[in-house]
């Protein structure tokens, strides 16, 4: 069982793991992958937007007004699909950020708390639970976000190095994918 000072020392240890991934997300290599990433995103939407509008204007020109409308509904269906595809793309990158806020602010829970411990570590403090063991869920808590972050940010950077390396046909692959898990999950929604 560890002690409150061995996990103020396991804390600590922790957040200079933290920065130390936190600045290597940031390196320079990264953010230019990230504009460059932004960038293919926006030009993607850009380009089956006017794709999109095109379709439209052909399809106003048929006789047939109900096939017309037919088209240019499905044609906006899926474009939907695509900005919501890119919009989830997008936001990837913004769940790295939330999650490093929050384990910092789990940082600074499991550090006060630890320091609030240290007075009295064998002090009921809830029902049958003492201080020391609800310190000891604290950090097994922190270390399981650690590692979802971390897993986040991995999985950011795959699609990072995806989107620089790749050609358009790549990329447009990686939208659909992401499209198709989106129309998956509302086909599979009993709503």
């Amino acid at each position: 069982m560890l002690t409150v000072f061995e996990i103020l020392s396991i804390n600590t240890v922790l957040v200079t793991a933290l920065v130390g991934i936190w600045t290597l997300f940031l390196r320079r290599e990264m953010t230019k992958s990230l504009t460059k990433f932004r960038a293919v995103l926006k030009d993607y939407k850009k380009q089956k937007a006017k794709d999109l509008f095109e379709k439209i204007r052909d399809a106003e020109k048929k006789p047939d007004v109900i096939k017309a409308m037919d088209r240019i509904s499905d044609y906006t269906d899926s474009w939907g699909y695509i900005s919501e595809a890119v919009s989830v793309l997008k936001s990837k990158e913004d769940q790295i950020y939330k999650y490093g806020k929050y384990a910092i602010a789990f940082f600074a829970g499991t550090f006060l708390f630890a320091l609030y411990t240290a007075t009295e570590p064998e002090a009921i403090f809830t029902g049958y639970i003492t201080r020391i063991g609800f310190l000891h869920f604290l950090l097994a808590l922190e270390i399981l976000l650690i590692f979802y972050w971390i897993w986040i940010i991995f999985d950011f950077g795959k699609i990072l190095t995806e989107f620089s390396e790749a050609e358009s046909e790549d990329i447009e692959k990686r939208i659909m994918k992401t499209k198709e898990g989106i129309k998956t999950k509302e086909e599979s929604s009993p709503f």
